[in-house]
Order: structure tokens, then C-alpha cells, then sequence
């Protein structure tokens, strides 16, 4: 590419500024994937607008000055550069005061975008819950930004040491800063594998769930089941975020279909029951829904409307909080404390 153009060695400045950019997308996609909702003014301002402060200070002022000064450092030092030099990395070149410079601007840059992902990973990951799935994998990527910053600090001192004439942290540049690197790459990875691997189990362990108040809600009507037509596609038939998301769909239609069937006395006996059993909170709602509902099957299927209706304790939570109700209603469903309110009420 170099000869190609007629400019010496431009597969460096091409290197250094394709790094500097993804650290800068790097730092943009985190700022937008942290909880700033609170700053929106409106639904329609979608992520942009309340993480554009951030953007604009840590990334546009950052970078709009390092990857310019790269530009005219490479052209300062492109001249006087060894002429078998292929590559301006890590301590090569560090007594060369140009390329020295080029090396604390670059590393300056990639150091800057280590320190945003750890703070903003850490920051979001004290936001969520314990035991969210996002909550581990956002530690490991703390410690991987943690340990690639490291190797930007060892790259750092090295070329001070070696640009003053002394090669005593020489081996933070060749050997300890690699070693970094290596770790924060494993760290990284670690990170996504198993946020990613946790998500598919969890999804899978939904999926299976909510396949017996599925079931329930089909014997109330068959033409529940949404169009096929589209998971005949390639990719909709194995997402199974996608099936599940389906499914739940298909429940809370069929949710809808029993409710005239819905009787007050199977809630109350259901209310009675769980307070016997010291039930409380969102495991209460979740027995008394599967009551409710099987209570409605029967009453539909015989053709027995109740003396007086009632609604579907739980029609009204959040759907942040939809899946982990009807998981929990599922596994209720078929159990001694369900057929006990079924036979109280029959």
C-alpha cells in the first residue's frame, strides 16, 4: 500500500488511526448502553440526546485532538525514520523524539478509552441487581479494561525510561506489557462468553417453562398460534429469544380469551390457600394466576359461566416483569397447592 501510493511506511498511520477509532466507537457504544433514561425529555429522543454530552466530552474533544496530532506526527516522523523500520510499535523507536511523541499520543488515546470502559462498565454494573446476568460478565469486562490499561501504562514508562536513556523498565515494554494485554484479552473474552452463555440457558430454561401454561392457554383455543408464515424463516425458527417472545404473546392472548371465565370464588380460595402456605409477594400472584386460570379452562371447557368475574391477578405488570411472572404461573399451574383450590371450588 505504501509503494502503491508513493507514502513511506503507511501502514503505521494507518494502524494507529484505525486503533484510535475503535477505541473512540468503543467508548460511544458503552455511553449509549449506560442508564441515562432519566435525562430523555421524550420517548422519540431515543439514546443520542441524553448521551451526547458525554460523547461530545469524551470522545469528541479526546479524540478530535489525538487523531489529527497522530496525522502530523506520523508526517514529522515518516522522514527521519529507520529506513528498515516496518512497524512503530511499543519501544523501537523511543530515543527518536518524534516517534516518541507519536507513541505517548497513541497510547495516550488508547489509555483514555480503558479508563471510560471501566468506569462506565463498573457504574452500570453497580446499577443492576444481584445475580443479573449482565451484572458478572460487566466485572469481567472492568478487570479486562483494567489489565489492557496496564499494558498501556508499561508501554508508557518504558518509552519514558528508554527516551531518558535507561533501560531498566525496558521489560515492562517487551515482556510485562504483552503479558497485560494477553490477560485483559482473556478477561474480555470471559466477559462476553459467558454473559452470552448464561443469557442462552436462561432463555432456553423460559422457553421450556412456559410451555405447560402454553399448552392451558391452546386447550382454551386453538387459533391462539400466531401466523407460521414467518417462522418458516431461517433465522426467526432458531432464535429462541425470538420463540419465546412468541410464546409469551400467545399466552397473554390466551389470558385475554379466558377471562370471562374468570371466577372471583377460585381467586378468593386461591388467596386463602397461599396465605396458609406463607406465599407472598410475586410468588402469591403467580399461584393465585395459575389458579385463576385453571379455574377458567374448566369453567370454559364445561360451559359453566361464574356467578361473578374477576381479572387475572397479574394482566398488569410491567413488561420488564411479564416473562418472570408467567415462568413463575407456569410452574404453579400443575401443582398440589392448584388442584387443591380446584377441588375446594369445584
Amino acid at each position: 500500500m505504501s509503494r502503491a501510493v508513493g507514502i513511506g511506511r503507511l501502514e503505521n498511520l494507518l494502524t494507529y488511526l484505525l486503533t484510535v477509532i475503535i477505541c473512540a466507537c468503543t467508548v460511544v457504544l458503552a455511553l449509549l448502553w449506560s442508564p441515562q433514561s432519566p435525562g430523555r425529555r421524550s420517548p422519540w429522543d431515543g439514546p443520542w440526546r441524553p448521551a451526547w454530552p458525554s460523547i461530545r466530552r469524551r470522545v469528541i474533544a479526546v479524540y478530535g485532538m489525538i487523531f489529527p496530532a497522530l496525522i502530523v506526527l506520523f508526517a514529522v516522523a515518516s522522514p527521519i525514520a529507520p529506513p528498515d523500520s516496518t512497524a512503530w510499535f511499543e519501544t523501537d523507536f523511543a530515543g527518536r523524539p518524534a516517534l516518541f511523541a507519536l507513541q505517548m499520543v497513541f497510547q495516550g488515546g488508547y489509555l483514555c478509552a480503558m479508563g471510560s470502559l471501566i468506569h462506565i462498565a463498573w457504574q452500570r454494573a453497580a446499577a443492576l441487581p444481584r445475580g443479573h446476568t449482565a451484572r458478572r460478565g460487566l466485572r469481567w469486562v472492568t478487570a479486562g479494561a483494567a489489565l489492557t490499561a496496564l499494558y498501556s501504562l508499561c508501554i508508557i514508562a518504558a518509552n519514558i525510561s528508554l527516551a531518558a536513556g535507561r533501560h531498566a523498565l525496558e521489560i515492562h515494554g517487551t515482556q510485562i506489557g504483552p503479558a497485560f494485554i494477553l490477560l485483559g484479552a482473556v478477561a474480555f473474552f470471559v466477559a462476553w462468553a459467558s454473559t452470552a452463555v448464561t443469557t442462552r440457558r436462561r432463555r432456553r430454561a423460559d422457553y421450556r417453562a412456559l410451555a405447560p401454561l402454553w399448552r392451558t392457554c391452546l386447550q382454551a383455543d386453538a387459533r391462539l398460534l400466531l401466523d407460521e408464515a414467518g417462522g418458516r424463516a431461517f433465522l426467526p425458527s432458531r432464535d429462541l429469544e425470538w420463540r419465546t417472545t412468541r410464546r409469551t404473546m400467545e399466552i397473554r392472548d390466551g389470558q385475554l380469551v379466558m377471562s370471562p371465565w374468570v371466577d372471583q370464588q377460585v381467586i378468593d380460595a386461591a388467596a386463602q390457600c397461599a396465605d396458609r402456605e406463607g406465599l407472598t409477594g410475586a410468588d402469591r400472584d403467580a399461584m393465585i394466576a395459575a389458579s385463576a386460570l385453571a379455574g377458567a379452562l374448566r369453567a370454559r371447557q364445561a360451559r359453566r359461566p361464574p356467578g361473578q368475574t374477576a381479572v387475572v391477578p397479574g394482566m398488569d405488570v410491567t413488561p420488564a416483569a411479564e416473562r418472570d411472572h408467567l415462568v413463575a404461573v407456569s410452574r404453579y399451574l400443575h401443582t398440589p397447592l392448584v388442584d387443591r383450590v380446584l377441588a375446594e371450588t369445584s
